[in-house]
């Protein structure tokens, strides 16, 4: 549930009753939060690479 909270924007859930879910429904919420944490991080790695480029020497 925290994953939800923390990675899915307020207006989208707003008015979902998590506590009547069934697990199939609470499961796809919970991919929604899952990928949208991977894309985040992702950003992330990307922008620590940009910040700090590889270099030979």
């Amino acid at each position: 549930m925290l994953e939800i909270m923390t990675f899915l924007p307020p207006a989208l859930l707003e008015g979902i009753p998590f506590e009547e879910l069934d697990i199939d429904e609470f499961l796809g919420w919970l991919a929604k939060a899952r990928y949208i944490q991977e894309i985040q991080s992702r950003i992330t790695q990307q922008g620590i690479a940009n910040a700090f480029p590889e270099t030979d020497g």
